[in-house]
Formats: structure tokens, C-alpha cells, sequence
């Protein structure tokens, strides 16, 4: 999957007739349901956990330093990875509500980061950018603080529209068209308006922090490794 992302991304740089690109998930009840914890268990070597990481690393700024617009369509739950691609995002448009994993009952579409609570470092540059967004003491707060019930910090649409997580919010059925009209406003502006280029801005943080953030998923990639094996994370 990252690895087709990643060509579509490269692939409407490309092609001249493609203004930008909508992100959405198939069916009602994810957007992205984050990594699997599955494949990242089979992996057997550092430089398999090293490749998995850059690979989403790459997708991740791939997206983000885009020179046409890229939207997430969050039509259900974006969890851990699904919350990292959206965010990578130039914009997002978020559905109200979607069908919960049963496919059966409407619920509340939810934003969550479950990483820390399975012993997993946030991946992809995740926690910079929502620090970029909302200030790092709010971001940390998504990782760290559970809600009233224990769990990994749940956030509705409105919740997350509130400190601008999302730029919109809008009825299931109108998600598409929504996230099409967002793609040519921002097509229609300057790239300058919409597009925060870090690398100009200051290219040595951008290195250093790309090379931070992969030594820190490897290790996070080994602790998993072990703790999966263990049977310590479900």
C-alpha cells in the first residue's frame, strides 16, 4: 500500500492534466487503520524495519512537499497511520460520521494515535507535524493522555476541527465532492498560500530531523519486534 501511494503521488506530479489528488479509503470503516502490526511482527532484520520506515518516510514528504495539492478525505476512522498520512496532507475534509468495524451502526468518525499505548514510537513525522499544527504540548497530549475511559485519546470530527486538525467537516455523503472543491481551491491559489516548504525554510532541521526520526523508528521497530514476539502487544 505505501508503496502504491507512493507511485500515485509521483504520478500526478507528472502528468500535467492532474491539478492534485484526493486520499480516501475504500468502504465505510476506515480511512487507514494504521500499520500492520502483523507485517511489521514477520519482519526478521534491522534493515527490513530501516526499509519499511524510510518507505513510509518517503511517502510521508512525498506528500507533504507535493507542488500540487494533496487532500485527505477522511470517510471513517484514521488510526495511527492513518492519522500520520492525513496530516502529510495539504488539507483535510473529514466525515462526520461512518460505520464502526461491525459495518453494521453508524458512529462517530474518530482521529486516534494508539502508537504509544502499544509500546510504539509515533511514526513517519508524525509528532512533528501535528506539533507544526497545534504546538508540541498538544501534540504530545494526542500520544500520551488517554481518555475517560483508558484508551488512546479519541477525537470526533468536531473535536478535531477545533484546533484545525481538519479543515472541514461535512455528511458522509457529501465527503467526495467536498474534498474535489477543497483540490481546486487550492489549485487555484499560489503554491506559496497552501505549501509550507521546510527545506527552504531551513534545510539542516529537515535533515537532521528525517535522519532523528528513522533511527527512532528502528528502535521503536525493534521494541515492537520483541514485544509482538512475546505476545506483550496485542
Amino acid at each position: 500500500l505505501l508503496l502504491d501511494l507512493l507511485e500515485v503521488i509521483r504520478m500526478s506530479q507528472a502528468d500535467a492534466a492532474v491539478i492534485g489528488t484526493v486520499i480516501t479509503g475504500a468502504g465505510e470503516i476506515a480511512f487507514v487503520a494504521g500499520g500492520d502490526l502483523a507485517e511489521v511482527a514477520a519482519m526478521h532484520t534491522v534493515e527490513e524495519g530501516r526499509a519499511y520506515s524510510r518507505l513510509g518516510l518517503e511517502l510521508m514528504h512525498a506528500i507533504d512537499r507535493s507542488r500540487k495539492p494533496v487532500v485527505a478525505a477522511m470517510n471513517a476512522y484514521a488510526v495511527g497511520g492513518g492519522s500520520h498520512l492525513a496530516m502529510a496532507a495539504h488539507a483535510r475534509v473529514m466525515a462526520r460520521t461512518c460505520k464502526d468495524y461491525s459495518g453494521k451502526k453508524v458512529v462517530a468518525n474518530i482521529l486516534q494515535h494508539p502508537e504509544v499505548s502499544l509500546g510504539l514510537f509515533p511514526a513517519w513525522g508524525a509528532l512533528q507535524r501535528l506539533a507544526r499544527r497545534i504546538g508540541p504540548k498538544a501534540a504530545a497530549s494526542l500520544f500520551l493522555e488517554p481518555d475517560h475511559q483508558g484508551y488512546p485519546a479519541r477525537l470526533t470530527a468536531e473535536e478535531a476541527h477545533a484546533p484545525c486538525l481538519v479543515e472541514d467537516v461535512v455528511e458522509a455523503a457529501e465527503l467526495r465532492a467536498a474534498a474535489g472543491r477543497k483540490v481546486r481551491e487550492l489549485a487555484n491559489q499560489p503554491p506559496e498560500t497552501w505549501h509550507q516548504d521546510w527545506e527552504t525554510i531551513d534545510p539542516r532541521r529537515q535533515e537532521e530531523a528525517a535522519h532523528l526520526d528513522t533511527d527512532r523508528e528502528v528502535q521503536a521497530w525493534i521494541a515492537a519486534h520483541e514485544a509482538l514476539g512475546r505476545g506483550k502487544v496485542a
